[in-house]
């Protein structure tokens, strides 16, 4: 078991007593009703697979209401459909981008596959090869309640066998079949899901319904076989060969459908994703630069459709009311403890410690968002986690973070990542928590290592699996730790580089205050430019190796944005692994030739995990007392961190 090596810090809040006065005036005004909190239904769907041979999968499909609150800034992403294949015997297609509005995000669509190969994982996963008896890829990926999204169909197997087609929002993709050139036939994709907006005409428009996220037709070869059928909401058809040859078609542009499959060539893209907002009409919205959007008014409701970019939206309005005269009567009043109708509030637990001498990096502390009211006259104890060491060449590992809790709800610490030394074993797991740490990698066997710990269910994700080096076998490379918002990536023997830590989580309580790790959309992978904004609970980057030079690729340690520290890397370009901030995981340490800032003086020594927070947001001015206590743009925020607390 690693060891809870973070402090843990108690403080209360009480709410405390209120004097209303009112004054006795007779006046004549024109007065202006004030925008409050107001519901908003949404849909966000995802950016469909690009097709190989099997069809891509759609694009993530969520939709739900939320209240939001005027003038906060959401953030706001529309996912473009993955690429397809340039020839899917040697290759398969791409996966699609997520796209996102404030906490919603809908994955990609999974990858179509390359023929004789399993379909890829996504959103609803990508269908399977021609050829083989391979399954299609996972649906539901990173899993979602409901469900964003279902599994690709699997392939017909042996020769003349059909690809699978992709899976939809509505259901899986269809298995290919056959045995003889014209008995062969690829699976249909799997149908989307309708439209569920009233008023809204976006979609993919079948027999008088619109919809969303149908799942890309699998290949079959020749013009005498049957080829796979887009799914219902964009979903392109497959193709084959001739006489005459047909590409597969693409998605259709924001459907978030899958590519159509074809033989070779030809294969089809992802159709983009799109992002649909509806509310009352007295409210107005405005977008910043960078997002293409329409709107459109039905009934009592503003209909606002985004189609493409990324950006922010801010909500304001309000309505303004004849003049009237008013009587009011003056009372004193003292009273008792009011208790608040609607707090929200985030509990984020300590994050894991890097694992030492080339071992992963720490998974981000356990998180956890909650809106509800909370009582009047009550004390709420308030425990504060604090982050898990990094572990040592000597054989310490790494600390999990420790547990913050509130009102009843615990989150769990981040684990701590796997440690790597020759004895007793050469690789070792990362451990479990809010999320889980990444795997160490082998020292002794290339291209292997451990597994990423497990993360709790609602607070995290797993983390990544390390790996060796593909040229060096004294060169391991650690997995990246998971976070709140994704799971860690696996060490890339590839490119000699450790795994990325799992991305982190936002809310209104970070962008109001504003708190937490702020990504600017820029770094050195894809997915830093995916989200913008305030994060906590980032997964620790894993250690990388630095081994020969160019065309070597100069590998970096293992990133970490959104709150988890950076894993180290070797060489003659060698950088230190860094402690994680926000409940973050820490960066995972290196051999003796790293430079450490994990806190006792040893290069390969992983750094410590970010220290937990927890914070609680009320409408208006402060009516309650503890933690350190902000009042902007309307709302009173109550932060508690591993400082002394007043109780009163």
């Amino acid at each position: 078991m690693p060891k809870l090596s973070s402090q843990t810090y108690k403080s209360f809040i009480r709410h405390k007593r209120v004097t209303t006065t009112t004054t006795t005036t007779t006046t004549t005004t024109t007065t202006t009703t004030t925008l409050g909190p107001f519901s908003t239904q949404y849909l966000v769907v995802g950016g469909g697979g690009g097709a190989g041979a099997g069809g891509g999968g759609a694009g993530g499909f969520r939709t739900g209401s939320v209240t939001l609150t005027p003038n906060i800034s959401y953030n706001i992403s529309v996912g473009g459909g993955g690429p397809g294949s340039s020839n899917s015997d040697s290759g398969p297609g791409t996966q699609g981008t997520s796209s996102y509005f404030d906490t919603v995000t809908s994955a990609g669509g999974g990858a179509g596959a390359v023929r004789y190969s399993p379909g890829g994982a996504g959103a609803s996963g990508g269908g399977a090869g021609r050829d083989t008896s391979s399954a299609g890829g996972a649906g539901n990926t990173p899993a979602t309640t409901p469900g964003q999204g279902n599994n690709g169909g699997g392939g017909g197997g042996g020769s003349f066998g059909g690809a699978g087609g992709g899976g939809g929002a509505g259901g899986a993709g269809g298995t290919g079949s056959g045995g003889t050139e014209c008995g062969e036939r690829g699976g249909n994709g799997g149908p989307g899901a309708s439209n569920p907006i009233a008023g809204s005409t976006s979609g993919h428009l079948v027999s008088g319904t619109y919809y969303f996220s149908g799942g890309g037709g699998g290949a079959a070869q020749s013009s005498c076989s049957t080829r796979g059928v887009g799914g219902a909401g964009g979903g392109g058809n497959a193709g084959g060969w001739g006489p005459p040859y047909v590409s597969g078609n693409p998605g259709l542009t924001n459907t978030g459908g899958g590519g159509g499959g074809t033989q070779t060539s030809g294969c089809g893209s992802g159709g983009s994703g799109i992002v649909i907002l509806k509310v009352p009409d007295t409210v107005s919205a405005s977008f910043s630069a960078g997002l293409t959007t329409a709107s459109t008014t039905s009934g009592a409701y503003k209909i606002f459709t985004i189609t493409g970019g990324t950006g922010t939206v801010t909500f304001s309005g309000g309505s303004a009311v004849a003049p009237a005269t008013t009587t009011t009567t003056t009372t004193t009043t003292t009273s008792g403890p009011t208790g608040l109708s609607t707090a929200s509030y985030m509990i984020l637990a300590g994050g894991g410690g890097g694992g030492g001498y080339g071992g992963g990096g720490g998974g981000g502390g356990g998180y956890i968002f909650r809106t509800q009211a909370l009582s009047a006259g009550t004390t709420y104890p308030v425990v504060v986690g604090g982050g898990g060491s990094g572990g040592t060449t000597s054989g310490t590992t790494a600390g999990n973070g420790g547990n913050s809790s509130f009102n009843g709800y615990t989150a769990t610490g981040g684990g701590g990542g796997g440690n790597n030394w020759n004895s007793p074993t050469p690789a070792n797991s990362g451990a479990g928590g809010g999320s889980g740490g990444g795997g160490s990698g082998n020292s002794n066997v290339l291209n292997s290592g451990a597994g990423g710990g497990f993360g709790t269910s609602g607070q995290g994700n797993a983390g990544g699996t390390g790996s060796n080096s593909g040229t060096n076998p004294g060169s391991p490379l650690g997995g990246g730790g998971g976070g709140a918002g994704g799971s860690g990536y696996n060490g890339n023997q590839f490119y000699n580089e450790g795994g990325q830590g799992g991305i982190g989580a936002t809310n209104a309580i970070l962008s109001g205050l504003p708190y937490g790790s702020y990504n600017s959309g820029s770094g050195p992978h894809v997915v830093a430019g995916s989200y913008i904004g305030y994060y906590v609970a980032g997964g620790g980057g894993g250690r990388t190796a630095k081994f020969g030079a160019a065309p070597n690729y100069d590998p970096e340690g293992g990133w970490a944005i959104h709150g988890g520290g950076r894993g180290c890397r070797l060489g003659p370009n060698a950088i230190a692994d860094a402690p994680g901030g926000y409940g973050g995981g820490g960066g995972a340490g290196g051999f003796g030739n790293a430079v450490n800032v994990g806190g006792n003086g040893q290069g390969s020594d992983g750094g410590p995990g970010g220290s937990g927070v927890v914070i609680i947001r009320y409408a208006g001015p402060a009516v309650a007392t503890g933690g350190t206590i902000t009042t902007t743009g309307g709302f009173t925020y109550h932060v508690f961190t591993s400082s002394s607390f007043l109780l009163t």
